[in-house]
């Protein structure tokens, strides 16, 4: 079956479920009120604090703001000095309200004001409130899950996440599947910083490698060097760029290269993703669907180590790979981006039994997941790939499964 058959296959099973079952959120009219969610700590500290002090004056039964919890600010279009009504909870257990009348008492005139003045501190508007229905907790559970966390401390083979606030962590990401090369596959590690909006870190060269390669035995990996990325998730819309340089120097500190004269390097200085996201409730099955059509990019620049008077150099390689015109460096790919997650129903509405993945990156490769939460701490992923173009590239294998764990801790 060529790859056009395969492609046209694809589209076919990630469409027919969303036109099939979903049952699309409606919004209810947006005209009179806007509503943000409170990321900026320092404030929410203060709401939470103004809450249990409020309960404890007053011996009112009013639950308090725990730290995990959502907490969103609504005022009126028509009196933006005063906030209208707070809501704090999740998607999942629900939300908790504090009505008008009653937020100037808890909070106080002051600090009323400036939660009212949104744009003076860090904020993420949300439609949340205006939705006639409550958002299916699976859906929420995906958006958050692929590009932040769920959980207090995320530890993974592919990625690891420790939160430190609501709106801040430290990440760890190993190889890039987004552009169909999980693991070492992609030959780079990544560490940075992540919110739930951005990600920002270096990359560097990976330290392991795992993974099943059928028939790769001459398969030469992608390479890394150092070098950095950046990634952006907010209102559906997600971006991304890369970029790496290569040393010999960078080079010869990775054990995996065979550092005789005639060695070919190949590394992806340069990749890019972009993608828009739409995601419904499953009206006939029990879950969440999300589908996510885009594009990517890359660039892959190929050299060859030689001996210079005993000194091992870099040099280019052509398209034809004879090795006495090394001048043309670069070999671009360009493609679409698909890819459909699903998330059964939610287990103990915290976390849910199988997730499941489907991606097609034109570019690179064809890739399928499939996530078992055996509980809510531990999950095995198994990661099946097929490399679009393996027979004809040295850096790309045919085959490939990557088994991987991960641990979730909350109240860490």
């Amino acid at each position: 079956m060529t790859h056009k058959k395969n492609i046209l296959l694809f589209l076919m099973i990630l469409v027919m479920p969303l036109l099939l079952n979903a049952d699309l959120l409606k919004q209810l009219d947006a005209r009179r009120f806007e509503a943000w969610t409170i990321e900026y700590e320092p404030y929410r500290l203060l709401v939470e604090n103004a809450v249990i002090e409020y309960a404890s004056i007053t011996g009112d039964d009013i639950p308090e703001i725990y730290p995990g919890d959502i907490l969103i600010a609504i005022r009126s279009k028509s009196r933006k000095n005063q906030v209208y009504q707070l809501r704090y909870g999740s998607h999942v257990s629900g939300f908790n309200v504090i009505e008008s009348e009653m937020v100037n008492w808890v909070l106080g005139s002051t600090l009323m004001m400036t939660i009212a003045e949104k744009d003076q501190y860090y904020h993420l508007d949300t439609t949340a409130p205006f939705q006639d229905t409550q958002i299916k907790p699976e859906l929420d559970y995906l958006n958050k899950e692929l590009f932040w966390t769920n959980s207090s401390l995320l530890i993974g083979l592919s990625r690891s996440i420790y939160r430190l606030s609501n709106s801040s962590g430290l990440l760890f990401e190993w190889g890039n599947e987004l552009m169909g090369l999980p693991h070492a596959d992609a030959g780079t590690m990544r560490i940075g910083v992540a919110t739930p909006v951005f990600k920002l870190g270096m990359q560097m060269p990976s330290l392991i490698d795992i993974g099943i390669r059928p028939g790769a035995e001459d398969w030469e990996r992608l390479n890394g060097g150092i070098g950095g990325f950046g990634a952006f998730n907010y209102s559906n819309f997600y971006g991304e760029l890369n970029f790496l340089t290569n040393t010999a120097d960078v080079l010869s500190s990775d054990p995996s290269i065979n550092k005789t004269t005639d060695s070919l390097i190949s590394y992806m200085d340069v990749s890019g993703l972009a993608y828009v996201n739409f995601g419904a409730p499953m009206k006939k099955m029990k879950g969440a669907f999300q589908i996510k059509p885009g594009f990517a990019f890359y660039r892959i620049a190929n050299r060859k180590i030689v001996d210079v008077d005993g000194e091992k150099r870099l040099i280019y390689r052509n398209k034809n790979r004879e090795n006495e015109h090394f001048n043309n460096a670069n070999e671009v790919g360009f493609g679409f981006f698909l890819r459909m997650d699903y998330s059964s129903a939610l287990a103990h509405n915290i976390y849910p039994k199988f997730l499941f993945s489907m991606q097609l990156n034109s570019a690179t490769s064809f890739l399928s997941k499939f996530t078992l939460n055996i509980n809510e701490s531990i999950a095995l992923p198994i990661t099946f790939v097929y490399y679009l173009d393996g027979e004809n590239k040295d850096y790309f294998p045919r085959f490939a499964t990557h088994f991987g764990i991960q641990f979730r801790l909350d109240k860490f």
